[in-house]
């Protein structure tokens, strides 16, 4: 009997709730609990976001030369597997014939063109001729894995057992006690709230972790899986769910690699806005940015576009990123979140892999801004552009003293507070990180200042508002403050006059400012006393005001953190690259461990 490897399983709609159709497939059928259940002459095809089958993609990074797709089936259907060009918009049908039988049976297809073919998509479409059933679908090769692949994945939790217990019993039923991949792939969950029963483990190994963050839950993860032999890993988070068909496709690409260094990063889809590309793969320079952000994964156009060469990603997010345990040569920094992902993947060098069905969902990070969010953001990216990336200290200052500047001038002290706490720990050398490897004692301090930006049910209608709820849209202000592009005169006042804070009373506005909790447009804030930001997808939100003492007293601390970098640049430098060099062995975290 032949061996075949399946690559590629076809995605069925309804594991995972309010999910969108038309990222599966395209037709009416209904998808039940044994698969898609067909009436005669329904129709459906498969050139969605979870079922196309990338062939650039698959020849540039795998070696195969053989493609089979296999048909699980019941009743009598015909069907066409169809190769699509997105470049020239023209679809080409491979191969089509019809198949029948009383009972469930599989039709294997092979692809003879596959060895001729150099870009494009495969899909399939298939149409009922009598009531049947499509019980599963997949793409396999007769080619034998060039890496022998136990991969291990890896999730940390803390306190959110309403989410990870769901997974972990989903995971178990469709991932592990699948007899395709027995021994194949192993999942571990590393504790950091040690509240995960036995009973609720679902059989999956539990390790109770002191709370180091994400960065400690993974080290201690890859440290496990490393000791037991394991050949890759994978990160994913407890607060990010995912088809666990991305799970077995990772498998299957980490088994047919043949690039150096290969490394594969989920991409992330909105929680809010399920069918909406957030990111697919990331680029950290002096700026992070998201590639491919905003796209709609219901339209064939955004698929081809998402896929599309472009900028090439260099770090992989930790919702979902799998890597080979060999190619490690640093282990996580002790961030304790925020800016590991960024570090790992720079240090380490991995060649990084995007592709349209391997994601997972997440909530928008926009939604997560705070204090705390700020001192991390600038800790990491300090440290990182600094020490990652080797670049001149000044300019990643600069950018912190921009992020600094919005938050203190849009009346966002607590933010601005943490962010100097970041710049001031900074400068604390190799000791600071070993003493506050928990961030304990840190997250007391931001909370004490906190609470003025804390998200709470309010109503927006009793306030006299100007509305500037859509930064980038349509802008109600339009009117009042003119169309025309601001001169660098008139900003470069507004920074002097420190946003109107330095004007008299009588020359600010009484009217409260009403904006999207993303607001970042300082220029927009000048001379407003009273800032309301405001999420509406919740109704949450909190009233920020103006505090001339609170904001002169933060930017004199701010500046003179500033100055204390300046005056010894050099030194300043060589403390984050000896913590850096440090706290990425795996010794250090052995030691930490005791393993």
């Amino acid at each position: 009997m032949k061996n075949f490897t399946t690559i590629q399983s076809i995605v069925f709609p309804g594991k995972i709730d309010e999910i969108p159709t038309d990222l599966y497939l395209k037709g009416e059928v209904k998808s039940g609990k044994i698969g898609l259940e067909f009436l005669n002459q329904e129709s459906v095809r498969f050139d969605t976001f979870y079922n196309l089958f990338n062939v650039s993609k698959m020849k540039s990074i795998c070696s195969f030369s053989s493609v089979f797709l296999t048909l699980n089936f019941r009743g009598r259907f015909s069907y066409k597997i169809i190769h699509s060009h997105p470049e020239e918009g023209t679809d080409q049908i491979l191969c089509g014939n019809e198949i029948f039988s009383d009972f469930e049976k599989s039709a294997q297809i092979p692809i003879h063109d596959w060895p001729d073919l150099s870009d494009g998509y495969l899909w399939l479409q298939l149409k009922a001729l009598s009531d049947g059933v499509l019980f599963s679908a997949f793409f396999e090769t007769l080619d034998r894995p060039v890496h022998e692949v136990n991969l291990g994945v890896v999730i940390v939790h803390f306190n959110r057992k309403q989410w990870v217990i769901p997974a972990l019993q989903r995971l178990r039923t469709e991932l592990l006690d699948d007899p395709d991949y027995s021994g194949k792939i192993s999942l571990a969950v590393i504790d950091n709230s040690r509240n995960i029963t036995s009973d609720e483990s679902s059989g999956v190994s539990v390790i109770p972790n002191g709370n180091f963050g994400g960065s400690g839950g993974f080290a201690r993860g890859l440290l496990y899986f490393k000791d037991k032999g394991f050949t890759h890993c994978l990160f994913m988070d407890d607060d990010a769910s995912c088809e666990v068909e991305s799970i077995k496709r990772s498998w299957a690409l980490l088994s047919y690699s043949t690039q150096p260094k290969f490394a594969i990063a989920g991409s992330l889809l909105r929680e809010q806005v399920p069918y909406e590309l957030y990111e697919k793969g990331a680029i950290f320079g002096l700026e992070r940015k998201a590639l491919k952000n905003g796209l709609d994964m219901r339209l064939r156009s955004h698929l081809a576009f998402a896929e599309s060469e472009g900028l090439t990603p260099n770090y992989g997010a930790w919702w979902f990123f799998a890597f080979a345990i060999k190619d490690i040569a640093y282990f996580p920094f002790p961030f304790f979140v925020r800016g590991d992902d960024i570090m790992f993947s720079l240090l380490n060098g991995f060649s990084i892999y995007t592709t349209n069905g391997i994601a997972c969902w997440g909530e928008d990070f926009s939604y997560k801004q705070g204090p705390l969010q700020n001192y991390l953001d600038t800790r990491s990216f300090l440290v990182n552009g600094i020490v990652s990336l080797q670049e001149p200290v000044w300019r990643h200052l600069a950018k912190a003293s921009k992020s600094f500047l919005r938050n203190l001038l849009t009346l966002n002290y607590a933010s601005a507070c943490a962010i100097c706490l970041a710049i001031e720990h900074s400068l604390l050398g190799i000791d600071f990180w070993i003493k506050n490897l928990d961030m304990a004692r840190i997250r007391s301090e931001i909370m004490a200042y906190s609470p003025s930006e804390k998200m709470l049910p309010i109503d927006p209608s009793i306030y006299d508002s100007d509305q500037l709820l859509f930064p980038g849209g349509p802008d109600p202000l339009k009117e009042e403050l003119g169309d025309q592009r601001e001169s660098r005169w008139g900003a470069y006042l507004k920074l002097i006059l420190l946003n109107g804070a330095l004007l008299p009373n009588f020359l600010l506005k009484k009217r409260v400012l009403l904006c999207s909790k993303t607001f970042f447009g300082f220029d927009r804030a000048f001379r407003y006393r009273r800032i309301l930001y405001f999420r509406a997808s919740d109704s949450t939100g909190y009233l920020a005001e103006l505090d001339r003492f609170k904001l002169l007293k933060v930017l004199f601390r701010y500046l003179i953190a500033l100055t204390k970098i300046g005056l010894f640049p050099s030194r300043y430098r060589r403390n984050l690259y000896n913590a850096v060099r440090s706290h990425t062995q795996e010794s250090f975290w052995r030691n930490l461990y005791h393993c």
